[in-house]
């Protein structure tokens, strides 16, 4: 006899993991809207920083950023709780990620600066496909990038990091 609880939630967790994946897979493909309603909102408080730990700050573009590069290392070095884990932009508004879910960053460049009063421990640079039109995010990766920062970049991101310099005369992989 079939325990039907079991077989439902054997079920369910299969179907999770296989729209899940499916949703990551097309995310990809599917372009997100750029053009949207001026954010009217109030904008929820940025967290609060633990200065004993190190910062991974993960970059988001102005108008897209790819939605797998920003997620994954956002919750592993989340789940490794000695990281203080942000997501930083130009401004503080609400960025589309690939598939259209958009997401408002915890701070903005300079807010980020003011708060740490130094760099970020680690930078991340998600795929951004338009970089002429991020000119800030570059900027920004590439002042830090010259500092103290450990910057790092997920599969296309590396032609942001690659904009900015940083690698000129380096072996990168």
């Amino acid at each position: 006899m079939i325990n039907l609880s079991t077989f439902f939630n054997r079920f369910t967790y299969r179907m999770l993991i296989a729209l899940t994946l499916l949703c990551f897979s097309l995310s990809s493909c599917v372009p997100a809207t750029t053009a949207s309603l001026p954010w009217t909102g109030e904008l929820p408080a940025s967290p609060i920083l633990d200065l004993t730990k190190p910062t991974v700050a993960i970059v988001l573009g102005k108008d897209q950023t790819e939605i797998t590069d920003v997620l994954a290392p956002y919750v592993t070095f989340k789940k490794a709780l000695t990281f203080n884990v942000v997501l930083v932009a130009e401004e503080r508004l609400p960025v589309a990620l690939s598939g259209g879910l958009k997401v408002i960053p915890h701070f903005s460049f300079a807010q980020l600066d003011a708060e740490l009063g130094q760099d970020p421990g680690v930078i991340i640079v998600p795929n951004i496909p338009d970089i002429r039109g991020n000119e800030a995010s570059r900027l920004w990766i590439q002042q830090h990038g010259h500092g103290k920062s450990m910057v790092m970049s997920i599969c296309a991101g590396a032609a942001m990091l690659a904009a900015t310099g940083l690698l000129d005369g380096q072996m990168a992989t």
